[in-house]
């Protein structure tokens, strides 16, 4: 078992609790085809036929289909699919629990149906290697519809937030601070002696 830090109980622990899907076609880069997330095919489709959350299976997107669900519409007709799926809740932090997350299916090349239909999922975020990296994991039925509907993968291209800034330079002689740490609270201490912090 991961530590609750950087896996939660009720998330997959390991490769051995989830299916990798890494078909290229998955991308989001990839055109429009006819493939089918609803009908099931074990080496292409595990999902397919699976209609309820309860009764779904855990699938982590990899090379070379991406590395997670997009969070914008991927468009109209791409992930070698029609209707393209991407997830229009966000992604968990390491260590979070199992989180409700909604599939939209964009249906036409209209803004307006970039969320034609939804399907329910679970959303995991774990790391497998100490901490080093985040993997996403989704708890995925199949699609709302029959009409060539594909969950998309993209690349992991969320921009970690900024570091804290750090406060003002103290004014008088000792006053102390606290920098170089995760936040306002936390780092280490200076005191402000002769003009200099240190």
């Amino acid at each position: 078992m991961l530590p609750a830090a950087q896996c939660h109980a009720g998330c997959p622990q390991s490769d051995a609790n989830y299916t990798a899907l890494d078909q290229s076609w998955r991308s989001v880069t990839t055109g429009s085809s006819y493939q089918d997330d609803y009908s099931y095919y074990a080496a292409e489709h595990p999902m397919g036929g699976v209609s309820s959350l309860s009764a779904a299976s855990w699938y982590r997107f990899v090379a070379p289909a991406g590395t997670r669900m997009p969070t914008e519409a991927p468009g109209y007709q791409r992930c070698n699919g029609h209707q393209t799926g991407w997830l229009s809740t966000a992604h968990p932090a390491a260590g979070d629990a199992p989180s409700a997350g909604t599939v939209c299916w964009q249906t036409s090349s209209s803004a307006a149906a970039e969320c034609s239909y939804t399907t329910s999922v679970e959303v995991c975020a774990c790391s497998y290697d100490g901490s080093a990296t985040t993997t996403y994991t989704y708890k995925l039925p199949r699609p709302y519809s029959s009409s060539y509907y594909v969950y998309c993968a993209d690349e992991d291209m969320e921009v970690p937030p900024p570091p804290p800034q750090l406060p003002p330079p103290p004014d008088f002689e000792g006053a102390v601070r606290l920098v170089g740490g995760p936040s306002m609270a936390q780092g280490r201490l200076e005191v402000y002696h002769d003009g200099v912090g240190g």
